[in-house]
Order: structure tokens, then sequence, then C-alpha cells
């Protein structure tokens, strides 16, 4: 798992590793390094519009943290293994 913070020029060249249509589990913070961590799965030419979707809606700063191939399955399994520190039904 790539597990640096990252702009999105960072994104940009790391994303080069994956194919473009690569599904990936991403790992994006809310705030500083002890906010919520949003666990998602999208494609890797999709994962920057997600996080413009999500910062949207956020008044804090979101960034990557990490980023995984993956598939909804790798997703479940990994909300499930995190289910105690859920928020908000997230």
């Amino acid at each position: 798992m790539t597990s640096k913070v990252m702009s999105k020029e960072q994104w940009n060249i790391i994303s080069r590793r994956f194919d473009i249509e690569q599904r990936v589990i991403y790992f994006i913070q809310e705030g500083d390094r002890t906010g919520a961590i949003k666990i998602g799965l999208s494609t890797n030419d999709r994962l920057l519009r997600r996080l413009d979707q999500l910062q949207s809606g956020n008044s804090s700063r979101l960034r990557i943290i990490g980023v995984e191939i993956g598939s909804q399955e790798y997703e479940t399994k990994l909300h499930y293994i995190f289910r105690e520190h859920r928020v908000r039904g997230e």
C-alpha cells in the first residue's frame, strides 16, 4: 500500500503504476493525523474526482494517505475490520 500523504501531483505520478481502469482501495483522511479516514473503492482514473467530490462536502482539508489495488470484497472486509471506528454509519 502507498501510505505517504500525497498531493494531486504526486498521485498523478504514483497512479501510473496502476492500469488506468484498475480498481483501487483508497484511504482519505480528514484534517490532521487524528482525523477520520474514509475507506472506499474507485478506479485509478477517477480517484482524484472522488477526492474532489468528498472535499466539496467537507470543511476540513482531505488528503489521500494510502492506495492499493482492491475489490468490492476487499473493501467490505476492511469496513468490517474497522467497524468499531465507524463514524456516522459511513
